[in-house]
């Protein structure tokens, strides 16, 4: 198990914090086989009501070469769940939130 060089000392009090790990705050599910088997039945089977849109959905924009190169610098591009891409001092700069230590 990996573990982290920092103590948990400098953490703020926390009445999830017990026996040296962070505890859920909401009790885990309990409901059984048969309830379990409901849920994803009802899950798979029927619609949401919130599965349609209530406005309209943002139009995503074609990115090209000239139009990256003849943007100011400071830019920034959303690329997607959490990717971005930056121009700064005419540089592009591409961060990986998830591999990023």
């Amino acid at each position: 198990m990996l573990r982290s060089p920092l103590s948990s000392a400098g953490y703020p009090r926390s009445t999830n914090f017990r026996n040296e790990r962070f505890q859920n705050a909401e009790p885990a599910f309990h409901g059984g086989f048969a309830q379990g088997a409901a849920s994803f039945w009802r899950f798979m089977t029927k619609k949401s009501p919130d599965s349609v849109p209530k406005r309209a959905i943002v139009v995503v924009r074609a990115m090209d070469r000239a139009s990256l190169e003849t943007a100011p610098d400071n830019s920034l591009w959303r690329l997607g769940h959490s990717t971005v891409l930056m121009k700064l001092a005419g540089k592009f700069w591409l961060p990986d939130p998830v591999f990023s230590g």
